[in-house]
């Protein structure tokens, strides 16, 4: 009872990051990845692909870790009101476990896709898709009625279909274009996933102090913008400098 709503709730939290900067990073690059593959410039095409896919990575990896250890109190703070009981908040949050590690590569596939949609091709995707798909409905099968996983298992089987289906999309561009990987990739990984860590400790810890609510609320966001920018300077992140010398224009220009 409720799964259709704990899919529907844990949902709308992961569609709010993908949305937010996976769709519209990929809707403004596809213009000019069209613009260059028309023009044949495969340099300046997978350079282009290069800088989206570091943008994605920089702010979808730290929210995933971040949900991952605060999935349940983020739902307990927006929705645990009325109809919406403990026992909904334990369904809910099962679900959305499982999805925050998926995040990634949901946001990865909407940039894959339209990647392939400036080169004019629209049945790789079309046959990887259907491939995943497919592979989805077999593992939710496997892990709702063998495994007893019950709505994470629904959760499960989409991130682990999603993960499948980034990888092939990768693996086909990559045929197309060269190698996509640039240097220093896994450690800027491994930066993001510590600040990711260190973000979802401190505001879990917020969450816990037994203050007003719309504290809480403005202590999280406040708090965790200003850890998330400060360890990205400490660690020598490429988008925090590039964020300072925007603002820094920003000011000498006023």
């Amino acid at each position: 009872q409720g799964a259709m709503a704990a899919i529907y709730y844990s949902n709308r939290i992961i569609q709010f990051p993908l949305a937010l900067i996976a769709l519209s990073i990929s809707r403004v690059a596809i213009v000019d990845l069209s613009r260059l593959d028309k023009e044949g410039n495969k340099e300046d095409f997978k350079k282009l692909f290069i800088f989206s896919f570091q943008n994605i990575i920089f702010f979808i990896v730290p929210i995933s870790v971040f949900l991952i250890f605060i999935h349940r109190d983020i739902l307990r703070l927006i929705f645990l009101r009325g109809e919406f009981d403990e026992y909904s908040l334990a369904l809910t949050s099962s679900a959305l476990f499982f999805y925050s590690f998926g995040l990634l590569f949901f946001c990865g596939i909407k940039l894959l896709v339209n990647v392939f949609y400036s080169l004019k091709d629209t049945l790789a995707p079309a046959k990887i898709a259907t491939f995943s798909l497919a592979i989805n409905a077999a593992l939710n099968a496997l892990f709702i009625f063998h495994l007893g996983m019950g709505i994470g298992g629904v959760a499960l089987a989409s991130t682990i279909a999603a993960a499948i289906n980034f990888f092939l999309l990768y693996r086909a561009l990559r045929r197309r274009i060269g190698t996509l990987l640039w240097p220093g990739f896994g450690q800027e990984i491994l930066k993001l996933v510590i600040i990711g860590g260190i973000l979802g400790f401190v505001v879990k810890a917020i969450l816990n102090c037994d203050i007003n609510l719309i504290l809480k609320i403005i202590y999280v966001f406040s708090s965790g913008s200003a850890i998330f920018l400060g360890l990205g300077a400490l660690f020598g992140l490429r988008q925090i400098k590039a964020l300072a010398v925007y603002i820094w224009i920003g000011l000498k220009k006023k």
